[in-house]
């Protein structure tokens, strides 16, 4: 059995869509038991909340807020179903209230307490393809709710740890590299420990949801980090084993960075270096923490500061 998520930008046309549907068409004749969960297609999430901006949503919205924010991943698995369907794959999607996926906690922002696995399970049995929409839930009341940032990577995670199963997740990023893509050219890393990924989540990565690291660290899963485009590429292994590994993150468009130390001992030895090698940077913080350095810069020297740290520190 396989646990495959797609993000937004990896359906953000029909015609992306169907070549994902080709690829899983392969895996289909070998590997009846699949689980694909998608996000909502490109920008429509970014749409939907300009669709009522000028409502101005507060604190009494946020219930219908997660309604319509739902409706974007509800498209989106049906389409995809269809797609599977069309090319030859049987494949039926379902929505967060079909398949019970609990959960409790604030709106926008709901933690998962368990799936209901049986009409899964039924579709699974009879080789139909199940495709889940990812990022919402119900909550106690009935009410629909979302999952925060990355929520379709949690989904999948939940999944997972319903099945024991490991999770593949495709982007459009082939992989995890040392430094954030969307910030400059760098290596890929073929293994990383969960662990570190989590830390990464925390300080401005955003390859993988912070709860879904979190959801695959607690229940052993491995995750498997590729290229929607290029899908038959190695990408990138997170698991429950250590590395030595160095990660740089920053928050987009903000002054800070982070250099992620996979131990202190690694740390407290580099540490001394980076200072020397910002000597002629001005640092507002520099701040050594239990695996990490943080570091707040001008916004204009951040890039020439990550070249610099990715050169020096062979990454």
């Amino acid at each position: 059995m396989r646990i495959l998520k797609f993000g937004g930008k990896s359906l953000s046309t029909i015609k992306k869509a169907q070549n994902i549907c080709k690829y899983i068409k392969k895996i289909y004749k070998n590997e009846k038991k699949l689980i694909i969960v998608v996000s909502a297609m490109g920008n429509t999430t970014n749409n939907l909340l300009k669709s009522c901006s000028s409502l101005k949503p507060d604190k009494y919205a946020t219930r219908e807020l997660d309604v319509l924010l739902s409706t974007g991943e509800t498209a989106s698995a049906s389409i995809f179903a269809m797609s599977l369907n069309k090319c030859g794959v049987p494949a039926k999607s379902f929505q967060s209230w079909q398949i019970k996926i609990k959960t409790h906690g604030n709106h926008q922002n709901s933690l998962i307490t368990s799936i209901e696995k049986s009409k899964l399970d039924k579709c699974l049995e009879s080789d139909t393809v199940v495709v889940v929409a990812g990022f919402q839930g119900i909550n106690s009341s009935g009410d629909i709710t979302t999952l925060g940032r990355g929520g379709s990577d949690t989904t999948a995670c939940a999944l997972g740890s319903a099945y024991n199963v490991n999770v593949e997740l495709f982007s459009d990023f082939d992989g995890i590299f040392s430094c954030d893509p969307r910030d400059m050219k760098s290596k890929k890393i073929k293994k990383v420990s969960l662990s570190q990924l989590e830390r990464s989540s925390k300080t401005g990565s955003k390859l993988v949801s912070q709860r879904a690291v979190k959801i695959a660290t607690e229940h052993n899963i491995s995750l498997f980090l590729k290229s929607s485009t290029k899908p038959t590429n190695g990408g990138s292994l997170a698991n429950n084993i250590e590395t030595e590994n160095i990660l740089i993150s920053s928050i987009q468009n903000l002054c800070e960075i982070t250099i992620d130390f996979p131990n202190e001992t690694k740390l407290k030895l580099i540490s001394k270096n980076v200072l020397f090698w910002l000597k002629d940077y001005k640092l507002y913080n520099f701040t050594l923490k239990s695996y990490n350095i943080v570091l707040t810069v001008n916004v204009s020297d951040k890039t020439e500061i990550l070249k610099i740290l990715c050169k020096k520190l062979n990454i």
